[in-house]
Formats: structure tokens, C-alpha cells, sequence
């Protein structure tokens, strides 16, 4: 894979195992296969490097944000989306006797997010990425369970009473999985509601094709 990308290398002054601290020889940049990389110019001073041309093809909300890193890395990001997420317009939801969020997903809060202004309500995300795109919508209490659906079922009962209010679970049209079951046999009342729906996308964008077959 490495031939078929276009690739810029720059190598610093890199010191020996020893304990001289002498730099060693400039290299060639090679692939991962140990063959010679092709297409490859060395710059001096700044570190090994490559520049590619990367494929996104998570969901756009997401695929922008990795767009955005992968150009402050000095790549080319290709971002076409191989699944459109449609949010449900409707109108403001029913949150009350709702103690807390249950957070599986970043779509899901951005779901739960265009249909309440409420930004008071703690937020039980099942990671990082969720948990972050939870804090960007404006909510101020947020947990993570740092793993998926099963560590966010085994992390709840340390952060949420029974018996205090319901926990609303937003969800794709996919339903709520084993979440929402696992805590109810736990003793907690649980509400899901479908927010959004996500559908694969059958062609690529002509550009995007047209970049990959250079």
C-alpha cells in the first residue's frame, strides 16, 4: 500500500543507541515491507514523516473532525462518508422524572441534543469519543465507562441510584440493545426512544473516485 500513496519523508539527526549521542546517517525511507519507498523526498531537520492521501469514510460529523486532524498532521483527508446519519425533527422531548443520559453513541447526543435545550441532565457515555461530543453539546456532567454498551451496564450502578428517576436512553433506529435490558433486571427504569437513523451510501463522490484511482 505504501507505493500507491504519495509520500514525503524528512529525517532529523537521529542519535545512536551508544552513548556518544552521535547522529546517524541519513536513511532512506522504506515501506513497512522493508522495500524502498517510492515517490519519497528527504528533508532534513524535521523528523521522519509521511504525507498521504487518507480515505474517511466514517459518518460526516465525525469524518470532518477526523478530516481536520489528519490535515494538522500534514495528510490529505478524502472524506466520503460510506453511512449518512438522518436526525428525527420533532418536537421538544419529554425529560422529566429523568435522573440521567444513557450515551452509546456521539450520534445519539446529537440526536438528544437538537430536541432539548436541557444541558443540566449527567450524561453516562460509554467512551471517550461519546463522552467528548457530549461536552461539545454543551452538557456539564459527564461520566465514561471507557469501553462499550456492557462496561457502561457495570459502571452505571456506581454513579446512578435506583429508584431516583428514569435513565433516557437515545438510540438509532437499530433499538437499544442489551443496555437498556441488562439495567432494567438491575432494578432501573429505563426509556429509549429512536432519534435518528443511519443508512449506508451506495456511491462514492466522483472526486473522491477519481482521487483514488491516481
Amino acid at each position: 500500500m505504501a507505493r500507491s500513496l504519495r509520500q514525503t519523508a524528512r529525517e532529523s539527526s537521529i542519535p545512536n543507541a551508544g552513548s556518544s549521542g552521535a547522529p546517524s546517517r541519513t536513511k532512506t525511507p522504506r515501506a513497512p515491507d522493508g522495500k524502498l519507498a517510492k515517490n519519497c523526498a528527504l528533508r532534513p531537520r524535521h523528523g521522519w514523516s509521511f504525507e498521504m492521501r487518507v480515505l474517511v469514510t466514517r459518518p460526516m460529523d465525525d469524518a470532518n473532525a477526523t478530516g481536520a486532524r489528519l490535515r494538522e498532521l500534514g495528510h490529505t483527508a478524502l472524506i466520503a462518508p460510506l453511512l449518512s446519519v438522518h436526525y428525527q425533527d420533532g418536537p421538544a422531548l419529554n425529560l422529566s422524572g429523568v435522573q440521567g443520559v444513557l450515551a452509546t453513541s456521539a450520534n445519539g447526543i446529537r440526536a438528544l441534543a437538537r430536541r432539548t435545550p436541557r444541558r443540566d441532565l449527567p450524561v453516562y457515555a460509554v467512551g471517550p469519543q461519546t463522552a467528548a461530543a457530549a461536552q461539545e453539546a454543551g452538557f456539564t456532567s459527564v461520566e465514561s465507562a471507557d469501553g462499550d454498551a456492557l462496561a457502561l451496564a457495570k459502571a452505571v450502578p456506581r454513579w446512578v441510584p435506583r429508584g431516583n428517576g428514569a435513565l433516557f436512553h437515545p438510540t438509532g433506529g437499530e433499538g437499544a440493545g442489551r443496555l437498556a435490558d441488562i439495567l432494567r433486571a438491575d432494578g432501573y427504569e429505563v426509556r429509549t426512544q429512536a432519534l435518528y437513523e443511519v443508512a449506508a451510501v451506495a456511491i462514492l463522490p466522483q472526486e473522491i473516485a477519481r482521487a483514488l484511482s491516481q
